[in-house]
């Protein structure tokens, strides 16, 4: 089967509901088999797959690679214990990958908007008394900001497919925990005392918690909190400054910095959460089988286009019963 053009070759192939998801080395695509979409086969000259674009972002790109083909490849039955979602770890994957291209989007449509606002002033094409203008500067980081939080609140949702949000203990508090609150108390009980991931968890979870900050700085502005983004500026020495964004928040301030660069830099700290918490939690809820132990671990190169797999290997103190 071939895909739509400009996409790459397919690197892996993946099942979410009734519609088949080609992962290709510059972007993905989705196949509806023609019973989807024409249950009573009353078109005979309908093909036997309709596919469509759904990102143009692929597995070459790293940030894809550590996302949806890191799930793909780690949510199977086969090595994870039962009652864990895989369908729905599959698609929080392709959530998270789609948040975070949109995010790309944005701040590769700034970089080349940069670049050329530089080339005209070099070029004598901008005077020193017009400041260039971005149109739509604001709308594009307040995107942005929602984009990461819709991403770190899939990556939570994610995590709670292997430790569901608790209930409150106390009447008076809220029917459910806080995410945080209630994945670190599941965590520190389940895991064993001298995992390494209980020292860098709440680093590992902060991460998220900074990134709703900011949508809340964003959405909630006040006296001590909001979100301040700056277009170009002209220092006395003649320089001019790129856009930038600057966020006030009591708990996790962000100082005036380039825009593109925070988007940037956000994106990356959320897609080294997602591998943390995929390749920690998928291993800490592995399936068990008769002499045989599984591992989650770093595959290089790639295995279908994941940086991430399963490894079986046969334990050491099993033997085969003497018939």
């Amino acid at each position: 089967m071939t895909v739509p053009p400009g996409i790459g070759n397919i690197v892996a192939m993946m099942v979410i509901g009734d519609r088949l998801y080609f992962l290709c080395g510059k972007g993905i695509s989705s196949a509806l088999a023609a019973d989807a979409v024409d249950p009573k086969r009353v078109n005979p000259k309908l093909p036997a797959f309709v596919q469509q674009i759904v990102l143009r972002h692929g597995m070459d790109e790293g940030f894809m690679a550590w996302t949806v083909a890191a799930a793909n490849a780690l949510f199977d039955q086969t090595y994870l214990r039962a009652g864990v979602d895989v369908q729905k770890g599959k698609e929080l994957g392709l959530k998270v990958a789609r948040e975070l291209a949109a995010v790309t989007d944005i701040f590769v449509a700034l970089h080349a908007r940069e670049v050329q606002t530089r080339k005209d002033c070099e070029e004598g094409r901008v005077q020193v008394h017009y400041l260039p203008e971005t149109e739509g500067l604001r709308g594009q980081v307040e995107q942005g900001i929602h984009h990461l939080n819709n991403a770190g609140q899939a990556i939570v949702t994610l995590a709670e497919l292997f430790y569901p949000r608790r209930k409150a203990s106390a009447k008076k508090e809220r029917w459910k925990s806080k995410w945080r609150e209630s994945l670190i108390s599941s965590v520190r009980e389940t895991f064993d005392a001298d995992d390494p991931f209980l020292a860098a968890m709440e680093g590992v979870f902060d991460r998220i918690v900074r990134v709703e900050n900011f949508r809340n700085a964003l959405v909630h502005p006040s006296g001590k909190q909001e979100v301040v983004v700056f277009d170009y500026e002209l220092q006395p020495e003649g320089d001019l400054i790129a856009p930038s964004v600057e966020i006030r928040h009591a708990e996790t301030p962000l100082p005036r910095t380039n825009v593109i660069q925070f988007m940037e830099e956000a994106r990356n700290e959320l897609v080294t959460v997602f591998r943390d918490f995929i390749s920690v939690f998928c291993d800490r809820n592995r399936a068990e089988f008769p002499g045989l132990g599984f591992q989650v671990e770093v595959v290089k190169p790639p295995v279908w286009g994941s940086p991430l797999g399963w490894r079986a290997y046969q334990l050491e103190d099993w033997k085969i019963a003497e018939p």
